[in-house]
């Protein structure tokens, strides 16, 4: 059966371009209608420091048979370019081409009673000082950050959450140093944590709830207030040593004065980046309209 969801990349900058002639009542009404917009405009308001990247990658889907379709789920990509733009290959370095395949040999030319060569066989892979280090296979501009987004009907946001958090590698190996030195006892993984350069540890949590981005998030989800903070406590057999301590906020949204929403919001321990919103509770009437 064939799938009528058809999937599409936009790439923002002439968009973006166009945008930033517009008034900013005029680029407010565009952000609440057009989620990708939104979602753009989310990524700039979240993490600040990617500004000084050059595009934008949006990868979504519509229904194509349907007239009115609107974007339920987009992922978004920061990087030095478009995600899938190829700029060199396996074996070469980005700007050189590629290396001509060998043709087929003729029969004469082979060796006694044997085949011809097959066609299209590439020359061994050489090492100098122009490929050292060069990765195999495609190489693409560098991404530093993905995030997905998931919007309701009425277009509200209802679920982000990023492909993997930028310090995954730090991450990963402070795990594997702790998870080595079963010896260690849990102050020690503390400061461990620490010396590894996490910002928000679990004795810093006054420090998290300071620096939450709740001015950047109430564009987004409107007047926010913190319910509570906290985080899983490190396993006896600390599997989840790599993302802890992963904080957990709750909070309460109001947006124009009549509703809330409430919001689960986890932030990682290396920089306080933001990894992942979800609507747990939507849309409760308040106590003026009760």
């Amino acid at each position: 059966m064939k799938n009528n969801n058809v999937p599409w990349r936009v790439l923002m900058a002439a968009l973006f371009l166009a945008l930033a002639n517009f008034p900013a009542e005029t680029q407010n009404s565009v952000a609440a209608k057009d989620r990708i917009i939104l979602a753009h405009k989310f990524m700039r308001a979240l993490y600040p420091d990617l500004r000084g990247s050059r595009t934008l990658t949006v990868d979504t889907y519509l229904p194509y048979a349907q007239d009115d379709a609107t974007i339920s789920w987009l992922e978004v990509s920061i990087g030095e370019g478009p995600k899938d733009t190829i700029l060199g290959y396996a074996g070469g370095c980005i700007n050189q081409p590629p290396t001509a395949p060998l043709q087929s040999l003729p029969p004469e030319f082979g060796p006694p009673g044997s085949p011809s060569a097959p066609s299209n066989i590439s020359p061994p892979a050489t090492t100098n000082d122009k490929t050292k280090g060069c990765p195999n296979g495609p190489i693409r501009p560098k991404q530093f950050l993905a995030g997905s987004f998931w919007f309701s009907a009425d277009g509200r946001l209802t679920t982000y959450a990023v492909d993997k958090a930028r310090d995954l590698e730090k991450m990963n190996a402070f795990a594997g140093m702790v998870l080595s030195h079963p010896e260690m006892t849990d102050s020690q993984v503390t400061a461990a944590l620490k010396n590894a350069g996490a910002k928000y540890g679990p004795l810093d949590e006054s420090d998290l709830i300071q620096n939450l981005p709740i001015a950047a998030l109430e564009p987004f989800l409107g007047k926010i207030q913190v319910l509570s903070v906290d985080f899983q406590p490190l396993l006896k057999n600390r599997n989840n040593v790599a993302t802890w301590p992963e904080w957990r906020v709750t909070a309460k949204a109001r947006q124009g004065g009549a509703t809330e929403d409430t919001y689960e919001l986890r932030f990682d321990q290396f920089r306080g980046d933001l990894i992942s919103l979800r609507l747990i509770a939507p849309r409760q009437p308040t106590q003026m309209e009760r």
